[in-house]
């Protein structure tokens, strides 16, 4: 049987008429012992086979929550892969905090770029500046090394377009 919820005002305060669980007369017949109109707690709901001590435990123990993750297209894949690419050295000796943004900017980063090739909009210079930025995180690095591994890693990205391009134009 389920228990309806109370309305609560703005305030935080229930409402007269929300104060008692509503049954409608078509419901089915309750369990023995226990007469309409009286509330039942969750736990006594829910596990009224348990001992008091674990239905106090589980009450107020959350359950987890299960996030499905959403399937990510290949060609993004690819080009999470491909800035990733040359830079795990420089990546595992940045600290714990450095590297927690780094990867977030560096999602961020494959995302625009993921979604300037499916909008067929590729731009190699808009491509490059960010990489160079995102690489620009890393504190002490030679700026030509970075120069280079950014124009790299847009001479690849830009690559993924051309073929994800003419492999969409042949269906």
């Amino acid at each position: 049987m389920t228990v309806p919820l109370k309305k609560e005002r703005l305030g935080g305060e229930p409402t007269a008429e929300s104060s008692a669980p509503k049954v409608p007369e078509s419901a089915p017949p309750l369990e023995a012992g226990v007469e309409r109109g009286k509330e039942r707690s969750s736990a006594q709901t829910f596990e009224s086979a348990k001992p008091d001590i674990l239905q106090k435990s589980i009450g107020s123990v959350p359950a987890p929550r299960v996030i499905p993750q959403a399937k990510k297209d290949p060609v993004q894949t690819e080009v999470e892969r491909i800035l990733a690419e040359d830079i795990e050295e420089l990546f595992q000796a940045l600290p714990k905090d450095r590297q927690e943004k780094f990867n977030t900017r560096g999602d961020e980063v494959a995302g625009e770029v993921f979604g300037m090739m499916a909008r067929a909009k590729a731009n190699a210079k808009k491509i490059f500046k960010l990489i160079r930025a995102w690489l620009m995180m890393i504190p002490g690095i030679n700026r030509f090394f970075l120069e280079q591994e950014a124009k790299i890693k847009t001479d690849r990205l830009m690559a993924l377009a051309e073929r994800e391009k003419d492999g969409k134009g042949k269906g």
